[in-house]
């Protein structure tokens, strides 16, 4: 990795070539989108990588490029009521807790600790971050994962640094993220 980005070239090959199969095992679409520059270069310099599980009536959806984190998101063809945060908690977020920053805690120190947690539903998150979860979680670098209103759907999203190219570590998301869909739906449908 050098410049900013995360893969080389020869990376990137192979990460499509891992996706790609994952998409056909999962039923899924993968394609590449090629990005250019702003001169009239007509080689690409930055690709993006997506992939397409089919999960319930939507699909969750994994888009990567050479220099961003890994961004999982599921579409709900409806509004969810409920909202969520979580992002890592740095030194600024410990300063302003002691000025009363708002924030849940799920009763373990450890994750309560590491992270901020703001939501609309306390009940819902304790659901949502099982011991799998937030062991994953805990084990990667996350940026953010959250649950929030965007025109008429809500969408689930994760923003997280991984080893993409560990096809087992992209197994794990879709799983660990349709049991959270799964869970969200179920909440929703009860209330």
């Amino acid at each position: 990795m050098s410049l900013g980005y995360k893969f080389s070239w020869s990376e990137m090959d192979l990460l499509a070539q891992r996706w790609e199969n994952f998409a056909i095992k999962h039923a899924g679409e993968f394609k590449i989108i090629n990005s250019h520059s702003f001169s009239n270069i007509s080689d690409p310099t930055l690709r993006k990588f997506e992939l397409k599980i089919p999960f319930e009536n939507g699909q969750i959806t994994f888009l990567t490029t050479e220099i961003k984190p890994l961004k999982v998101s599921y579409s709900f063809n409806r509004i969810i009521p409920n909202e969520f945060l979580i992002y890592n908690e740095d030194y600024f977020d410990k300063i302003l807790k002691h000025f009363g920053l708002n924030e849940l805690e799920i009763g373990d120190p450890d994750f309560d600790n590491k992270f901020i947690i703001k939501g609309n539903n306390e009940f819902l998150l304790r659901k949502i971050l099982t011991k799998e979860w937030k062991t994953f979680l805990q084990s990667n670098y996350l940026a953010n994962f959250k649950l929030e209103k965007v025109e008429v759907c809500s969408v689930l999203e994760l923003n997280i640094s991984i080893n993409e190219l560990e096809v087992s570590n992209l197994a794990k998301i879709a799983e660990l993220f349709k049991d959270i869909i799964s869970i969200i739906q179920y909440k929703c449908e009860i209330e």
